[in-house]
C-alpha cells in the first residue's frame, strides 16, 4: 500500500541537446539527399565534397552548372540586353529627377494658402447667388409685416424678423461649411496631382531597370527528398508519462484501500487493543484525524491467516479519547467512524 515517489522529471538540457543532435543529422542528410547530379537539355548540375562542417561534422558541397553551347550564347546576350537596359533606366532616373524638380510638393503652408483660396473662391461663387435671394426675401418680409399692421420696434416685428435672419445666417453657415469641404479636398487633389506627375518617369525607370533583369537558367530542379528526426524530447515525455501513470495507479489504489477502510470503519466497533494482537507492522498511513494504521493478526489467528488493517487503542486514546472505551474486561475497542 506504499505510495512510492512521483519520478523525476527528465531533463531539459540532455533531451535538448539529445534533440539538437539528431535535428542536425537528419538536416544533414536530407542535404545530401537532395545533392543529386543533374543533366538536362540546357546543361548539367553537379556537386562535390570539398570540406567537412567543423560544428556539425556534415559534408560541404560544392555546385558546379555548366550550360550547353546554346544556352551560353543565349544567357551572354541577355546580359548585354540587361547592361544596356541599365544604361537606358540611368537616363531614364534623371529624366525623373527632373520632372520631381519641377514639380515639386507643396509646402505644408503652401498647400493650406491653396485650400484657403479655393475655400474663398466656393464660399463668394455661392453668396454672389444668395445675397439677392435672400435680400429679396427680406424686402418680402418686411412688406407682408408692414401691410399686417406689424411695424419696426413692435413686438411681432421684431420678433418675425429674427426668426427671418436666423434663418438666413443657418444658410449661409452651411454654405460656408461646403465651402470648407471643397477647399480641403482641392488640397488633397493638388498633392495627388502632382505625386501622379513625379511618378511617370518613375514607373518608366522601374520598368527599365526591373524588366530586363536576367535569371540563369537551371539545368533541373533536383528531387525534393527529406526525412524528420526522431523525436527525443517526445519519447522522454512519453517515459516519464508512463512512470507517472503508475504512480498515480499505486496513489489510486492506496486511496482505493483508505475510502473502504473508511467504509468498514464507520460500520462497526472493534477491539483494538494493542495487547491482543501479534505481527504489527506500520503502514506508514494515518487517518483524517491523524491516528496511525497498522497491518497485524490477533492473537488467536494462525501465521497464515492474511493481516488486517486497523489503529492501536492505546495511541487512539492519547489523540481522540472519545473513540475508545473499555468492556468488563478491560479490553479497549474503537469507533473506527471517529479515528
Amino acid at each position: 500500500m506504499g505510495k512510492g515517489s512521483a519520478p523525476s522529471s527528465p531533463d531539459p538540457y540532455a533531451s535538448a541537446s539529445a534533440q539538437y543532435q539528431y535535428g542536425t543529422q537528419a538536416a544533414a542528410y536530407n542535404a545530401e539527399l537532395n545533392r543529386i547530379n543533374q543533366t538536362g537539355p540546357t546543361g548539367s548540375t553537379t556537386y562535390q565534397v570539398t570540406g567537412t562542417d567543423p560544428t556539425t561534422g556534415a559534408p560541404i558541397y560544392s555546385e558546379n552548372t555548366q550550360l550547353t553551347g546554346p544556352e551560353q550564347q543565349l544567357l551572354a546576350g541577355q546580359q548585354q540586353l540587361g547592361l544596356g537596359g541599365q544604361g537606358l533606366a540611368g537616363q531614364e532616373l534623371q529624366a525623373a529627377q527632373q520632372t520631381m524638380q519641377n514639380n515639386p510638393l507643396p509646402t505644408l503652408g503652401q498647400n493650406q494658402d491653396f485650400g484657403a483660396q479655393a475655400r474663398k473662391a466656393a464660399y463668394s461663387y455661392a453668396t454672389s447667388t444668395m445675397d439677392p435671394y435672400w435680400n429679396q426675401e427680406e424686402e418680402k418680409q418686411d412688406a407682408s409685416l408692414r401691410n399686417a399692421g406689424a411695424t419696426p420696434g413692435t413686438p411681432a416685428y421684431d420678433n418675425a424678423m429674427t426668426a427671418f435672419h436666423a434663418q438666413r445666417d443657418a444658410a449661409y453657415s452651411q454654405a460656408e461649411n461646403q465651402a470648407f469641404g471643397q477647399g480641403l479636398t482641392a488640397q488633397g487633389q493638388q498633392i495627388q496631382q502632382i505625386g501622379q506627375e513625379q511618378q511617370i518617369p518613375l514607373n518608366e525607370f522601374e520598368a527599365l531597370s526591373g524588366g530586363t533583369q536576367v535569371n540563369t537558367p537551371s539545368a533541373g530542379q533536383p528531387a525534393q527528398a527529406t526525412t524528420s528526426a526522431p523525436d527525443i524530447m517526445q519519447a522522454f515525455q512519453n517515459q516519464y508519462q508512463g512512470q507517472l501513470a503508475g504512480y498515480n495507479a499505486n496513489v489510486a489504489s492506496s486511496n482505493a484501500d483508505l475510502s473502504a477502510l473508511a467504509g468498514i470503519a464507520s460500520a462497526f466497533i472493534a477491539a483494538s487493543d494493542e495487547r491482543i494482537k501479534k505481527d504489527i507492522k506500520p503502514l506508514n498511513i494515518k487517518t483524517p484525524r491523524g491516528n496511525a494504521l497498522y497491518e497485524y493478526r490477533f492473537n488467536f489467528q494462525p501465521k497464515n491467516t492474511p493481516k488486517q488493517i486497523g489503529v492501536m487503542a492505546q495511541e487512539v486514546e492519547k489523540r481522540t479519547p472519545a473513540a475508545v472505551y473499555k468492556d468488563t474486561f478491560g479490553i479497549r475497542h474503537v469507533d473506527y467512524a471517529r479515528v
